[in-house]
């Protein structure tokens, strides 16, 4: 499974990277606009985006996932700059939310169910 991460903050970086098991494929990302290409070219079975790094591109991001790639799965991390209006938009479009705010072995503990479930 190949899991595409656009992320710039090193903390959620390094807990995503021990949520990874061998198995997967992480590509590591820290550019919106630069990682279009890449993610067409790797065709990942998840997206996770830190909606705090990038609050004006996820929704684009989102976007291209949903009509250019089959069956990806897109996860919009967030933190305490998350308000009710983003997270209403969110929901309304059916993107999978995660706070990563919280403790961090609970964050990595949710991550690691999350990806158990796809594909």
């Amino acid at each position: 499974m190949t899991i595409f991460s656009i992320v710039e903050n090193q903390s959620l970086q390094q807990a995503i990277q021990r949520s990874a098991t061998p198995q997967h494929n992480l590509v590591l990302h820290n550019n919106p606009i630069g990682a279009l290409d890449e993610i067409r070219a790797k065709n990942p079975d998840v997206i996770l985006f830190n909606f705090d790094d990038y609050p004006d591109y996820w929704e684009s991001i989102y976007l291209f996932s949903k009509y250019n790639l089959n069956n990806c799965k897109f996860i919009l991390l967030f933190g305490r700059t998350f308000l009710i209006n983003d997270s209403s938009k969110a929901e309304f479009l059916g993107v999978d939310l995660l706070p990563w705010h919280t403790d961090t072995r609970s964050f990595v503990e949710d991550l690691k169910e999350k990806l158990e479930h796809v594909v």
